[in-house]
């Protein structure tokens, strides 16, 4: 799979449609990354440059993090 953003620059969509073509792989389209249907940021600048040494870190800190957000947060549109 070739995600569609990728091609975005001319010059590589291109080159890129050429061997798409060359190997006939099938391009899937991809959702803008700011779609509301996808998870919501998980706290990234909370968590910029912090380092985990276990997946068990990872999951404390999205814990915490899920912890730490109000009623409104888990409330459906």
């Amino acid at each position: 799979m070739v995600s569609s953003s990728y091609m975005n620059n001319a010059h590589t969509a291109r080159k890129t449609q050429e061997l798409l073509q060359k190997f006939e792989w099938e391009v899937w389209s991809h959702p803008s990354p700011y779609s509301p249907d996808l998870a919501p940021n998980l706290g990234s600048k909370r968590l910029s440059g912090s380092g985990f040494f276990s997946n068990s870190d990872v999951k404390t800190s999205a814990e915490n993090w899920l912890n730490e957000q109000g009623r409104d947060f888990y409330e459906s549109s």
